[in-house]
């Protein structure tokens, strides 16, 4: 695994100082959020956490109840931090009685005076996520939820189970950083080891993760005490830090995708990780193009169809006959339960039956799903119930796994894909997080995809000259090698375009998995005019498939 240095300062920035604060997000989909009380007095329930020159803070307008306010925005003028600790200032504001903060109210937004740094832009739209950037450009914020859910239609509404979404930039182009959340007393999430969205300049982390927010089940919290942090290595205390995070309602929805196997939710429990030994993250993944809305069981053709995307986009090999869910249904043997245990052989069978280039095979070691994810292929993961895309992996010091899967956690409606952060104890064979989903579920096996390679390759085209009465006649022009990438033999037909153009070998025969042939392209003088041509190599399997292929030739003839 490679993982840039860091600057001793830099080390000191990421640990000793927030780069988070909560976001503007909206409340869930059953909107039951208290009203404002328009009787009731200041409440310390919104907080700036500001490390100067070195991180952002963000936030929304909240009511004196923790509930979302939809007025102007907010300007701040003139507001003295308080410092808490060597690196980090804590600016604390208070809502009135009609869910303004205290502070002077006007349209057009304002400036924040921040531990020297004077005239910092900032302003507080009307549910929207609100930052302040400071020196550097950095940027941060968390959303949290407390989750219900729908699973096999049954509801459960208020569980202890939270879940953040923590975005940071990522300025060094690190490949793993360890994820920690403090809820009032507990660790809930202890270096968990968590991956960029990708490898390219100008990353960030985008982290999605559950935890327990230490309250009893069945409780709504309107706000919890927290301290978030994201550090490039392990950490082995929090700073003593908290401030309030106001907690919106998130619902999740799944129906078993496994027929048979019916989803289950267990009580939270903390997440905790260590130092990573070894990570890959797909290449040129994208979230937005890789990541569909599903319908309700429909994980397994869902997480097949995204992988198969992602294989598209990144392939010379046309796969988009069988990409779509649709399609992906049928391969898997999805019905209205959900599929089989056996949908990826069933898949295969699709894939062989019907020629199409991908090769299938199911695992159950971890350390080879990871080496393919490095080199490209795509990995799928089978749980106890569920199935997800993953996009990347990485190995702990102690044996466990940090995963990160790709799928929709509110089947059936909109808004609920996600790259969610999970972790696999071997010892227990149990995976903890992703309430739900894969929370105390059984790890089944991974399937690998990969695009197989043309069945045939051929030499590249041939661009060339030939003077006349200096060049040889008839004159060698290039060779034509022919190569079996398939797994059967292949009988071979070569056939000049061109009477001008011929090769030194038999026109028809069969070539063994693996074997090649080599011909020379010549040349045989029969015009003195400059002519573009093509050499046709066709190519039939067992089954009597053929694939046709052209050498292309471009002769400049000169006197």
């Amino acid at each position: 695994m490679r993982q840039k240095k860091t600057t001793s300062s830099l080390l000191l920035a990421y640990l000793c100082a927030l780069l988070l604060i909560v976001s503007g997000c909206t409340s869930g989909d059953d909107g039951n959020l208290p009203a404002a009380n328009p009787n009731q007095g200041p409440q310390n329930n919104f907080n700036f956490i500001v490390q100067p020159g070195n991180g952002v803070v963000a936030g929304r307008v909240l009511d004196a109840n923790g509930a979302p306010v939809a007025q102007a925005p907010v300007q701040f003028n003139g507001v003295a931090p308080r410092q808490v600790s060597a690196r980090a200032f804590l600016i604390e504001t208070t809502t009135n009685q009609d869910g303004f903060f205290q502070f002077q109210s006007e349209p057009g937004g304002g400036t924040l005076d921040v531990a020297g740094y004077n005239d910092i832009p900032v302003s507080v739209e009307p549910g929207v996520l609100t930052q302040i950037n400071l020196p550097g450009g950095m940027q941060g914020w968390i959303h949290l939820s407390q989750l219900s859910f729908l699973l096999d239609g049954t509801r459960t509404e208020n569980t202890a189970w939270g879940q953040v979404q923590a975005h940071f930039p990522n300025p060094d182009g690190l490949e793993v950083m360890y994820f920690n959340m403090q809820v009032g007393d507990l660790w809930a999430i202890q270096n968990l080891p968590v991956q960029p969205t990708t490898l390219q300049p100008d990353s960030f982390f985008d982290v999605f993760t559950d935890l327990d927010l230490g309250v009893p089940a069945g409780q709504s919290v309107p706000q919890v005490s927290v301290f978030p942090f994201l550090s490039p290595e392990p950490l082995s205390s929090l700073p003593p830090v908290l401030f309030d995070c106001p907690v919106m309602r998130e619902r999740l929805v799944l129906d078993s995708g496994l027929d048979g196997f019916p989803a289950e939710l267990f009580p939270p429990a903390p997440q905790v990780g260590t130092r990573a030994s070894g990570a890959a993250l797909l290449p040129s993944y994208n979230r937005s193009d890789f990541n569909q809305d599903v319908g309700l069981n429909e994980c397994v053709p869902g997480a097949a169809s995204n992988s198969l995307k992602y294989l598209d986009a990144n392939s010379t090999r046309d796969l988009s006959a069988v990409t779509a869910i649709s399609t992906m249904k049928t391969a898997t043997g999805w019905a209205a339960g959900g599929c089989g245990v056996d949908w990826a052989e069933r898949k295969n069978k699709f894939m062989t039956d019907g020629n199409h280039p991908i090769t299938t095979e199911n695992t159950e070691s971890f350390e080879t799903a990871l080496e393919a994810i490095k080199a490209g292929k795509d990995v799928e993961l089978t749980g106890g119930w569920h199935a997800a895309m993953v996009v990347g992996i990485v190995k702990m010091e102690n044996g466990n796994y940090s995963v990160q899967v790709a799928h929709d956690t509110k089947q059936g409606e909109a808004e609920g894909t996600k790259v969610e952060t999970i972790i696999y104890n071997p010892t227990t064979k149990k995976f903890s997080g992703s309430p739900g989903f894969f929370d105390g579920s059984i790890f089944r096996f991974f399937t690998i995809e990969a695009v197989k390679p043309q069945p045939i390759t051929v030499s590249p085209d041939i661009s060339t000259s030939h003077q006349v009465g200096t060049s040889p006649c008839p004159q060698q022009i290039g060779p034509l090698a022919i190569a079996n990438n398939t797994d059967g033999p292949l009988d071979i037909t070569i056939e000049s375009m061109n009477v001008c153009i011929e090769t030194d070998g038999p026109k028809t025969l069969r070539l063994a998995p693996g074997d090649a042939a080599l011909q020379n392209v010549l040349f045989n003088c029969l015009t003195q005019n400059s002519f573009q041509t093509v050499i046709q190599i066709k190519a039939t399997d067992s089954r009597g498939n053929m694939f046709v292929y052209q050498m292309h030739i471009d002769l400049t003839i000169t006197p």
